[in-house]
């Protein structure tokens, strides 16, 4: 997952489907989503 900042603000995105979270926990779980081909 990659860790971007803009507008002040940091996003988590998943590095599997680009998605963009405010939360990390949640880009964790898009990711792990999107490996096991469900994304």
């Amino acid at each position: 997952m990659k860790q971007i900042s803009q507008n002040g603000k940091n996003y988590f995105i998943c590095e599997e489907c680009g998605f963009a979270y405010l939360e990390e926990a949640l880009a964790q779980q898009c990711e792990d989503w999107c490996k096991q081909g469900k994304g």
